[in-house]
């Protein structure tokens, strides 16, 4: 469930990091939400489970995706989803500080974990997880969470109350008590 790295290296003469990705047909996961294409609750289950899939091979090679968010999530024609968007991945339990050289937190401001942006903890695969609720709250209700969040239920009747309980797990502000893994 993640886009193929067909290469990757740095150009020569300007020393310009790449990376070369497989072409994925299909619509991004935002489209999905924008579009107000209606997907069944089976298929956003469907969906969470293939993107939670990927994250778990991901984080089982101690790696952090730190930009998961629907425009990173690729669903194909036959409703299988890809994580895409691997530029800024970095090695779990690497010493490094979040920030880039620049002293810019890597990631989207909207979908970011709360230690996340602001450097408090390191940043692993809870970051991860967070991020991932914030886009499965988007996919149910077509709105991010922010601060005290409404459970998806009470803002749809149709949407399973399970649902709550997941995104209570993921969207914990406390990595300590956010769900540990997938």
């Amino acid at each position: 469930n993640i886009v193929s790295i067909v290469e990757y290296g740095s150009c020569e003469r300007e020393k310009i990091p790449f990376m070369v990705m497989e072409y994925a047909r299909g619509k991004s996961l935002k489209d999905y939400i924008v579009d107000g294409d209606d997907l069944s609750y089976v298929q956003k289950t469907l969906v969470l489970r293939q993107i939670a899939d990927a994250l778990s091979a991901i984080h089982a090679r101690e790696i952090c995706h730190r930009d998961i968010k629907p425009a990173n999530i690729l669903i194909a024609s036959d409703g299988h989803a890809r994580v895409s968007d691997l530029g800024l991945v970095k090695q779990l339990g690497d010493e490094a500080t979040a920030c880039t050289t620049t002293g810019m937190v890597p990631g989207t401001f909207e979908y970011m974990s709360p230690e996340q942006l602001s450097g408090s903890a390191p940043v692993d695969q809870r970051s991860d997880l967070y991020s991932l609720g914030v886009t499965f709250y988007e996919l149910l209700t077509g709105e991010r969470p922010h601060g005290v969040w409404v459970p998806p239920s009470q803002i749809n009747p149709g949407v399973p109350a399970t649902f709550d309980q997941v995104l209570s797990n993921l969207l914990s502000r406390d990595p300590a008590t956010r769900a540990q893994c997938v």
